[in-house]
């Protein structure tokens, strides 16, 4: 159908029936699809004689013969409704995705798909990072052939459009704040960088502005989350997730795309020293920018909170002169005239609140000067005031007592010739384009919008900023987890997890897997640990896991993330180690009571790690407690996923005991990076476990499981211990509970080694003898399957520190093959477990779509504007 302004979409399927705008495209649920069209919309305004409109109202139509929603998807389609209002515009003629100076860049290629009119196909030429239903459009523009004009190219953010008449002239003055779809999600759940150098809340924010009829000016700046690995469960409780080195190829990433886009980069952080868990973070940054080698020049820590602790007026200076050189550093856009060069990177916490009122300086600070440069300064009044208040506002402090202060260079809230002013205007604009930016990603407005938007601090205030807080505390306790998941459906979100990486050279990778239950005791200066880490292996990452690295008493228990300190101590044992051996850095480590398991690499192969994951699953006291279970590490390498599991399972000799452990086995292979555990209650994201359910333990390429087992023999202890003492081993390991099959099914897709060492528990501590009341056992083990080969299996003679001696497997890495799996001891046949993360890779097609969608003009076209033919895409 041919696609004239105001025509809109009619839509029916089988018991429903409905008149809409425009295409969103389609998403997909369980065993449905559902095409997303936009029921109605608010006419915004119009740039450059382009019509803008903001989604007030979409629906969710049913594409299958019946038409019916099934009851399990409602709440999910009603969250997704909900999303297509909050927030998305999009112009039938006129991309929002791109700013000024690339939409003209843009239209000068010769290559442009268009229309059968002739008009730039807006599908072809946006942003892939600012249109946010790409991937919702992109299953349906090759399954139609009509008219692009048909689908809504939106952006989520913010559009304002002002007319100002200052006496004689007219000011045209455009707001527009596009967020991006990449590593998208809600606050919270959704912090820092990801391995593509994507970071959450990343919204670029472009000031357009022209008097009469001179042609536009833009200034652009951005924000974005703190571009290393970090992750944050409460207002204070954030966690480092990856030291710098890792961070680093990320960050340069990042750092690569925004001067790609952009130019030179300033980057300004706001976050406060003097909290802890913002410091944190900040020194993190600090030092990835130091290993990526950005100047010292291009970054600025403006400490907000302590330069207003310190007196306005010396926070004001230093911010109008640091602003100055970074406006001058980066320009702007003229159209015709010159091109912005670089851009200014704002972070804060959250990227909202102090980011918000600082780059409303900014660009107020632009505008004063771009007028008094384009000859019309004298509508601009130059008088700062009460900037003091806007600034305490978004500091978080609304106790403190402000300043007013003069010497910024800010316009005031007057015009000179008696009309609105244009700091007015803008103010406003910011305001609301807080609001709308924090709803988004946080829940609620943003705290200090009434601030900015009066140019005050006032009682109506400090109460929006209270209400405000508890609005964010209560959508983070109840919605956020619900709002993420639709948020990951119409971005399809699975698909971007999954990627085609790289392949490793020739040379198979060496991996080192440790194993040793402490018995709640540091290690003895006795115990030499180079003669179980076995440097003469050359193995290229190391895996440690311990079991009861502090005693499981009841206080112990309760802590649940184990002793930090004593992580830490391992951490750097450990960490020394191997620096004798080689140039390691540690990938990650993660701690469950007595529970530990760290990663080390070669600094070399350091740099290829993605999609760094970790978990830890409680299996003690029903799942309540954290003395029995599992922690996990999964990561990419290549081409290539990697997952290892440290288990302690549940001791003792009995068939009761054997159950339990088989349960507690299930548990952790079920629950192990899922977002549901095995009884089906929601398993909430924390501490950078992002329990996203898009894969199993056991569906990764390579995985180990390592750790104290508890498996025992079935054999009294008087006809074990003369066996063990003659050596003869093969005897007794066939009364292994494990090797017998009493283990479970899932464990019979793991391999093991054949045994060449005696059974190592239990121990008297200091020496060789098995302990006088216990029935020695295979207690420690490192079982494994996938692309990987075993090359030894062994113990270490460390017996100093616990009645538990240490196990190791060195295990060389193959090419990806499917290949046939065997069973415990190499005795038993196995098969590939199902891949739950392969049917992600590829979306299913769309169905039915041309028995749907009838197109065609039901109204008169709108009589717009003149077209401004700089800004006709």
């Amino acid at each position: 159908a041919i696609w004239t302004p105001g025509s809109v979409v009619g839509a029916s399927s089988v018991g429903i029936s409905l008149s809409a705008e425009a295409l969103l495209g389609v998403v997909d649920l369980t065993d449905c699809q559902y095409l997303l069209v936009v029921s109605s919309t608010v006419h915004v305004g119009y740039i450059g004689g382009r019509e803008v409109s903001r989604v007030e109202a979409a629906a969710c139509v049913p594409l299958r013969a019946d038409g019916v929603v099934p009851e399990d998807h409602r709440k999910m389609l009603q969250t997704i409704e909900r999303l297509l209002c909050s927030g998305l515009y999009y112009g039938p003629e006129l991309d929002l995705t791109l700013w000024l100076q690339g939409k003209i860049a843009k239209m000068q290629q010769a290559q442009l798909q268009k229309n059968r009119d002739g008009s730039v196909k807006l599908t072809h030429v946006a942003s892939s990072h600012f249109w946010w239903n790409r991937d919702m459009c992109m299953s349906m523009t090759g399954a139609l052939e009509v008219d692009s004009r048909w689908f809504a190219v939106t952006v989520q953010g913010f559009v304002g459009i002002e007319m100002v008449q200052m006496g004689r002239h007219e000011a045209r003055i455009a707001l527009l704040s596009r967020r991006s779809r990449l590593r998208s999600g809600m606050r919270f759940n959704v912090r820092g960088i990801d391995d593509d150098g994507n970071v959450a809340n990343f919204v670029e924010t472009e000031l357009l502005f022209a008097v009469d009829d001179q042609p536009w000016a833009s200034f652009t700046q951005v924000r974005g989350s703190i571009p290393v690995f970090w992750t944050q469960t409460g207002e204070r409780a954030t966690e480092v997730t990856r030291d710098p080195e890792l961070a680093a190829p990320a960050f340069s990433a990042h750092h690569a795309a925004l001067c790609r886009r952009y130019g030179t980069v300033a980057y300004w952080n706001l976050c406060a020293d003097r909290r802890p868990h913002e410091a944190k973070i900040s020194r993190t940054l600090e030092r990835v920018l130091q290993l990526a080698g950005i100047p010292q020049h291009s970054y600025v820590h403006f400490d907000y909170a302590l330069r207003l602790k310190r007196g306005f007026s010396v926070a004001m200076e230093e911010l109008g002169q640091a602003a100055a050189q970074a406006l001058q550093a980066v320009g702007y856009h003229h159209v015709g005239q010159r091109l912005q060069s670089g851009v200014i990177r704002t972070n804060c916490m959250d990227c909202l609140d102090r980011t918000n009122a600082v780059q409303f300086c900014f660009a107020l600070q632009w505008l004063s000067h771009f007028c008094a440069q384009a000859g019309v300064g004298h509508l601009v009044d130059l008088e700062t005031h009460r900037t003091d208040e806007i600034f305490e506002a978004a500091s978080d402090d609304s106790q403190r007592r402000g300043v007013s202060v003069s010497g910024l260079g800010l316009p005031g809230t007057r015009g000179a010739e008696g009309g609105r002013s244009l700091r007015s205007v803008v103010q406003t604009l910011f305001a609301t384009q807080g609001d709308a930016v924090a709803r988004q990603y946080a829940g609620s407005g943003a705290l200090n919008s009434s601030a900015i938007r009066n140019g005050k601090v006032s009682v109506g205030s400090h109460l929006q900023h209270w209400g405000r807080g508890v609005s964010r505390l209560v959508q983070n306790a109840f919605d956020r987890d619900t709002t993420d998941s639709a948020i990951g459906i119409l971005q399809g979100r699975a698909k971007q997890q999954l990627r085609t990486a790289k392949t490793f050279g020739d040379r198979p990778l060496q991996l080192w897997v440790g194993t040793w239950n402490l018995g709640g005791s540091m290690v003895d200066p006795g115990d030499n640990l180079t003669e179980w880490l076995r440097p003469e292996c050359g193995a290229d990452i190391y895996v440690v896991g311990l079991q009861e690295m502090v005693d499981l008493t009841a206080k112990n228990i309760l802590t649940v993330t184990g002793n930090v300190e004593r992580q830490q101590d391992f951490d750097a044992k450990f960490w020394r180690v191997l620096r004798s051996m080689g140039e390691f850095v540690k990938v990650r480590s993660v701690a469950l009571v007595g529970l530990y398991i760290a990663v080390f690499m070669r600094q070399e192969l350091s740099t290829e790690i993605r999609g760094l994951d970790c978990d830890r699953v409680k299996t003690g006291a029903g799942g309540s407690a954290g003395n029995k279970g599992a922690v996990c590490v999964r990561f990419e390498l290549g081409d290539l996923s990697f997952c290892f599991v440290n288990l302690h399972l549940p001791a003792g000799q009995t068939a009761k005991n054997a159950a339990e452990r088989n349960s507690d086995m299930r548990q952790v292979l079920h629950d192990a990076f899922s977002d549901k555990t095995i009884t089906g209650a929601t398993r909430r994201r924390k501490e950078g476990f992002l329990r996203q359910g898009l894969f199993t333990a056991g569906s990764s390429d390579c995985c180990v499981l390592l750790g104290d087992f508890n498996f025992r023999l079935n054999l009294v202890r008087d006809f074990c211990v003369p066996a063990m003492e003659t050596g003869e081993w093969d005897m007794v390991k066939a009364y292994d509970q494990h090797l017998m099959g009493e283990t479970g099914l899932e464990l019979r897709r793991f391999q093991e080694g054949r045994f060449s060492f005696p059974p190592t528990y239990k121990f008297e501590v200091g020496t060789d003898r098995y302990d006088e009341k216990r029935t020695p056992a295979w207690c420690d083990r490192i079982l494994y399957r996938g692309n990987l080969t075993l090359q030894a299996y062994d113990s270490a003679p460390l017996k100093a520190t616990s009645d538990h001696r240490p196990v190791l497997a060195v295990l060389s890495v193959g090419a990806r093959d499917a290949g046939d799996g065997t069973g415990p001891g190499g005795d038993v046949g196995g098969h590939e477990p199902e891949r739950r993360d392969t049917p992600l890779d590829q979306p299913r097609p769309v169905s039915a779509l041309p028995d749907v969608i009838a197109l065609g003009p039901v109204q008169p076209a709108v009589v717009a504007p003149p077209v401004d033919d700089l800004i006709d895409l």
